[in-house]
């Protein structure tokens, strides 16, 4: 199961109809037939009732759907809270020279006072730096 195929059902579930839903994803509409029953085959459950009116949900097609709802709503909710938090990470190798270490120290502490940030991984092996960094 992909996230891809739980958009689809939810989309053809939206609009009762697959040429529908192929026309709103900009997708064509035997790639939506071919992953919905594929879905179907690996849950070993039909989610959609086929006339020639459109798609309806069974049953286990309704249970999905609220489901996959929930999914997709939450994958939508995380983007921005990702895109918006940067993260930067650096990987530092020094020489065992103890008055470099030590500048080192004093500039992380003084950048994390003017900046109001934090090095949590930012560790000091407690016999070269005299410094709380």
């Amino acid at each position: 199961m992909t996230i891809q195929q739980l958009q689809y059902v939810l989309e053809v579930s939206r609009t009762g109809s697959i040429s529908k839903a192929a026309r709103n994803l900009l997708l064509s509409q035997p790639n939506i037939s071919n992953s919905i029953k594929n879905l179907e085959q690996e849950l070993g459950a039909t989610l959609f009732i086929r006339t020639s009116q459109g798609m309806s949900l069974t049953e286990a097609g309704e249970h999905l759907v609220q489901h996959a709802g929930v999914i997709i709503n939450e994958l939508n909710a995380l983007s921005p809270v990702v895109q918006t938090s940067p993260s930067y990470y650096f990987r530092l190798s020094y020489p065992r020279y103890i008055p470099s270490f030590e500048a080192f120290c004093d500039l992380c502490q003084r950048y994390q006072t003017a900046r109001s940030c934090s090095f949590p991984a930012f560790t000091t092996p407690p016999r070269t730096c005299s410094h709380r960094c």
